[in-house]
């Protein structure tokens, strides 16, 4: 059987069990959605919703299980379209679509499963959000920021995680210093390998942990916007040679500052560790980004 799309494959697994629980078509569904979970497992989706895998004592095949009741939590809050507008978020993140790219609506519809109509509707939260644009006549492509604009993204990111620092390091706890600190290990292994697809989806959310947990509901949400908007331009520097042990390391930094509780040390080496990558960019605050 050939693979599904993530999408399609999502929704199998939320609504084929529920429209057919007994008889032929049920035991079908129970088959189809056990294959399905393992698919999921090789998908973006399947990551953003953590599903988990479980290595056999004896080295074998994988089992494949989903947390209980994770799935009737995403089925009651999650529509088509935004589970689309996801997965086409993660394809800008990790740069199978890139600045520029236009996004073929019959294409997507394909590779995911689905019509176009939730594609479309994905696409209009997409350029509400700063990540794509339309232009008349011609379609929607993945947006291009100007050296400008991004530099004014990087100084305002840069004044953020200094408040996010500053805010997280007095009540930092153990369990958070420790999930910081096996995330910056992942990241170590990722740039060993020179795995730029699996480093910069850790960086990102080793970033977004330490705003959240920061307990600041509105400076999440001022942060998250920034993200969005960064994705189209953050991995060009981490790209560059050895960036990504580079920026591990700055990493460490942060996270020893936090774990000291300095509040204004940790708002310095978040702020310090922004700054860098606009430097090597653009140069410092102050030089004309073109």
């Amino acid at each position: 059987m050939s693979a599904l799309s993530p999408v399609s494959t999502f929704v199998s697994i939320l609504f084929l069990p529920w429209c057919y629980p007994d008889g032929p078509i049920g035991i079908l569904s129970i088959w189809h959605s056990l294959f399905i979970v393992n698919n999921l497992l090789h998908t973006g989706l399947g990551t953003r919703y953590h599903l988990k895998e479980v290595q056999h004592v004896d080295g074998g095949t994988m089992d494949t299980t989903l947390d209980p009741g994770l799935g009737l939590r995403i089925r009651r809050t999650e529509s088509l379209t935004s589970l689309i507008r996801r997965e086409l978020e993660r394809m800008i993140e990790v740069g199978e679509l890139k600045a520029g790219d236009r996004l073929n609506e019959n294409a997507l519809a394909a590779k995911l499963g689905v019509s176009r109509g939730p594609v479309r509707e994905a696409c209009r939260g997409l350029e509400q959000s700063g990540l794509v644009h339309v232009i008349v006549n011609r379609g929607v492509f993945v947006r291009e920021i100007s050296n400008r604009e991004a530099a004014e993204l990087y100084d305002i990111r840069a004044s953020l995680y200094a408040l996010a620092g500053r805010l997280l390091a007095p009540k930092i706890t153990k369990k958070q210093v420790t999930e910081l600190r096996r995330m910056i290990k992942q990241m170590d292994d990722a740039a060993d390998k020179g795995e730029l697809n699996v480093f910069y989806p850790l960086n990102v959310r080793f970033h977004e942990a330490i705003v959240e947990f920061s307990g600041n509901g509105r400076l999440l949400s001022l942060c998250a916007s920034v993200h969005r908007e960064m994705h189209l331009f953050r991995r060009r520097t981490l790209d560059m040679p050895g960036r990504m042990k580079i920026s591990n390391a700055e990493h460490t930094a942060i996270v020893d500052a936090l774990e000291t509780k300095d509040s204004e040390k940790a708002a310095q080496v978040m702020a310090e560790h922004v700054l860098t990558s606009r430097t090597l960019l653009f140069g410092p605050i102050g030089t004309p980004a073109g």
